[in-house]
């Protein structure tokens, strides 16, 4: 039962669990055309506004709807333990992703 106390390791855990759901998430879309909110931070150094607009542009060019969520954030907004903790970008991600889900459970 330690570990779970350890916020370290939550934090860790929560990642995870973001991205798995993230990956999920984009596999529907690219199977469905649904939209999906994966939630993009716009300081992000690794995938960059270009490379989400690039992308955006190639699931339109392939018949795909797309809705992305774009925030004033670095990578990783949502971790607390993050120096770009964004509390506001990840709160609002957080209830576009649970809408989202909600529709289709």
């Amino acid at each position: 039962m330690y570990i779970y106390q350890n916020s370290c390791i939550k934090n860790i855990l929560l990642l995870l669990l973001t991205s798995l759901i993230t990956a999920a998430l984009l596999s529907y879309t690219l199977k469905t055309n649904t939209k999906v909110p994966p939630p993009r931070g716009n300081q992000d150094k690794s995938i960059t506004p270009k490379k989400v607009t690039e992308f955006e542009n190639n699931m339109k060019a392939a018949g795909k709807k797309l809705t992305v969520n774009r925030y004033d954030a670095a990578h990783g907004f949502a971790n607390p333990g993050n120096p770009g903790f964004n509390k506001a970008a990840r709160e609002d991600a957080h209830k576009k992703t649970i809408a989202f889900l909600k529709e289709r459970i």
